[in-house]
């Protein structure tokens, strides 16, 4: 089984308050993001170990490469962009 897909399977019993903490402090670590797309922030820590944080509701997913990081990002683009006063869409 892929090594990204038994981390979110651990992760998931993780409490609610642990989740929102290490999501949190991965936030802080700026040097580690790769790239922001609207709410969302790839994090890579190397071995090919990637996450996307959302900064808005603390989700976390884990990925094997940044490609699919960035194509789960962009899957999901309209749904976290920031939307500014006075734009229309």
């Amino acid at each position: 089984m892929r090594k990204s897909k038994d981390r979110e399977k651990t992760f998931w019993y993780f409490p609610t308050r642990a989740k929102n903490d290490t999501a949190r402090h991965w936030l802080t670590l700026k040097d580690h993001f790769v790239h922001e797309v609207g709410k969302l922030k790839v994090i890579s820590f190397g071995n090919d170990d990637v996450v996307v944080v959302n900064e808005e509701s603390l989700k976390i997913h884990f990925f094997e490469s940044e490609q699919e990081a960035m194509d789960f990002c962009l899957d999901v683009y309209p749904e976290t962009k920031e939307m500014k006063q006075g734009e229309l869409f």
